[in-house]
């Protein structure tokens, strides 16, 4: 899996409104199927160039220099970070004394780690003009929704999570076992989410991401109403 870069998205151009979406990627916000349906081509928003070759001669044209208006989807920090924190830990030996299981709640908390599963997602968005954007919220709607989105405005399919036998989306929920230590991704998040349940655990973990609660507190996300 590519490791994450400032200005990551996918441009898709629209030649019957002269518009390019933009889908800027946050890592953990069903990133690896919104990449695979959304289409269009590796761009840097930041920059506004491609990252990629471009086999379509009207969006390389066209593309650049359209008008952009752009696609994000965020996620409940809280239940973002225990994801992350899920998939970092997953594989790990579990007699490593860093392994997550030997270490306290309150060091699971302290030693967040900066990566891209975890920091806030503000961080991938500065700048981005907000007034030009669609929110979508990573819940449990989130694909119908989408996909609503997108079948009004690209002529393409939209593959559902049960069409991804091989969990190229990696759902935790479907994720397999670690070999050596038979440990799920599913089954660090249940014990994460049951162990930093209470009120003080929740507090610090806001705090850590208020600026993420901000934001989701003033975009209206589509579908709300």
């Amino acid at each position: 899996m590519a490791k994450w870069q400032v200005g990551d998205s996918w441009l898709h151009y629209d030649y019957r409104e002269d518009v390019s979406y933009v889908y800027v990627n946050i890592p953990k916000n069903a990133s690896s199927w919104m990449k695979e349906n959304f289409g269009g081509y590796l761009y840097d928003w930041r920059s506004n160039h491609f990252r990629a070759d471009v086999t379509s001669a009207v969006t390389l044209r066209r593309g650049l220099q359209a008008i952009k208006r752009y696609v994000v989807i965020l996620r409940d920090p809280v239940d973002r970070w225990i994801t992350g924190f899920a998939q970092s830990f997953w594989g790990w030996n579990v007699n490593d004394p860093n392994y997550y299981r030997n270490l306290s709640p309150d060091q699971w908390i302290d030693l967040i780690p900066r990566d891209d599963h975890t920091r806030p997602q503000t961080e991938y968005i500065q700048d981005l003009d907000t007034t030009a954007t669609t929110w979508f919220d990573c819940d449990q709607l989130l694909t119908a929704r989408v996909t609503q989105w997108m079948q009004a405005r690209f002529d393409q399919p939209v593959r559902g999570i049960d069409q991804d036998p091989d969990n190229g989306y990696n759902v935790s929920s479907r994720g397999r076992p670690w070999p050596d230590s038979g440990v799920t991704q599913q089954m660090i998040i249940e014990h994460v989410r049951a162990a930093t349940a209470g009120a003080r655990y929740r507090d610090r973990l806001r705090e850590i991401y208020q600026q993420d609660y901000d934001l989701r507190a003033n975009i209206e996300f589509y579908g709300s109403r």
